[in-house]
């Protein structure tokens, strides 16, 4: 796996990108809640009542689905789109939330982390003890992933960042592949 921006041109790319493809993010909005929607439903009986992260949380899909199973969410994104009623304004590898207090933390943006080890660091700190991981992460390169500018953290084969993960000290309870919005593997990992 290898980062490819300093964190100078990370924090003005991401910036950006919002404002750049707004008109296509606004068209898959309706499309990834429906299939996050549909990976998040066998957690349903767990969810309920829970305090959820969204990290990387855009313009707050992630966190309208996670309401839709009765947690407590909210998001984090450099660049929520103007004021959010979903999402906070944040740098997720400066994550300014106490340590153990979310159960859940969710994410499909580790090809994001400029910092991937500070990122689960992170993540690891906010968790409970008892807390649970979501990632969504792209296939790899040598699995026909293309990867696009945005993306700063890139690696050949998705079983890499189960991988890094792991090494963090998360505990790998299931995976499973998906398609939308892109072709990837959906983990679910407890502390």
């Amino acid at each position: 796996m290898k980062v490819t921006d300093t964190t100078e041109s990370y924090l003005e790319k991401q910036q950006r990108k919002l404002e750049k493809h707004r008109a296509f993010i606004d068209s898959c909005q309706d499309k990834f809640r429906n299939a996050l929607r549909d990976r998040i439903k066998p957690y349903e009986s767990w969810l309920s009542g829970k305090s959820v992260l969204c990290i990387a949380a855009r313009l707050g899909t992630e966190v309208r689905v996670f309401w839709e199973y009765g947690c407590f969410a909210v998001g984090i994104d450099l660049n929520p789109g103007g004021i959010s009623e979903t999402v906070l304004k944040g740098d997720f590898h400066k994550l300014l939330f106490p340590q153990n207090c979310v159960d859940v933390v969710y994410t499909n943006s580790f090809d994001h982390a400029l910092y991937p080890d500070g990122f689960l660091v992170g993540i690891r700190q906010v968790l409970k003890p008892d807390g649970s991981f979501i990632l969504e992460a792209s296939r790899g390169i040598q699995e026909g992933y293309k990867f696009d500018s945005y993306d700063v953290n890139r690696w050949d084969y998705v079983s890499q960042v189960a991988d890094r993960v792991e090494r963090t000290g998360f505990k790998l309870i299931s995976e499973r592949p998906f398609k939308i919005p892109w072709p990837g593997v959906h983990y679910l990992w407890h502390c």
